[in-house]
């Protein structure tokens, strides 16, 4: 049967390209198809602090590494993985 909830590795991904996609709008970039090392230089090029452009960076890699993961990763990763999101769009948004 399929659920309502999407499982991690569908999240990952999509978190993924809803935070690449943010970071390329606000930017005026083409497309979503950033490595993480890709945004690593955008945001430094955009003069983020060192801090968020590291959080931005790991949080990718995270998606990634979730993404083509065997593992079964633990029941409160979704949660995290959304805060996380979401608090780094929001460093993002106050910084100029």
């Amino acid at each position: 049967g399929s659920s309502q909830i999407p499982g991690t590795k569908e999240l990952a991904k999509e978190l993924s390209r809803i935070l690449r996609e943010y970071i390329g709008n606000k930017f005026n970039l083409h497309g979503t198809a950033y490595t993480p090392l890709e945004m690593t230089q955008i945001l430094k090029k955009m003069h983020y602090q060192e801090n968020l452009v590291q959080s931005v960076t790991q949080l990718l890699e995270k998606f990634e590494n979730l993404q083509y993961s065997q593992a079964q990763p633990n029941g409160d990763l979704p949660d995290v993985l959304l805060n996380e999101s979401s608090n780094i769009l929001e460093q993002i948004e106050k910084q100029p």
